[in-house]
């Protein structure tokens, strides 16, 4: 996570990079994509193709909408 000037553990300086923040309404956790990707953090394309992320203490409301986009893409596909 992307906390007080460095990206642990991969100590990026937090002032490089683009930051997304938790996708979660209300949550402010903000995070380097890579640097949450290599360190396990949900992030998923949803079916509106937005990329969204989700920090880890929202990672379970991260799955919830992704299985969400799923369900909505295989019904796009369905009705062909």
């Amino acid at each position: 996570m992307c906390l007080r000037g460095l990206c642990f553990p991969f100590s990026t300086p937090v002032d490089r990079g683009v930051l997304s923040q938790c996708s979660k309404p209300g949550c402010e956790k903000q995070l380097h994509a890579i640097c949450g990707r290599r360190q396990g953090l949900l992030m998923i394309m949803t079916s509106e193709n937005t990329l969204q992320a989700f920090c880890d203490e929202h990672r379970r409301y991260g799955q919830k909408v992704e299985a969400d986009s799923k369900r909505v893409l295989q019904a796009r596909a369905a009705m062909g």
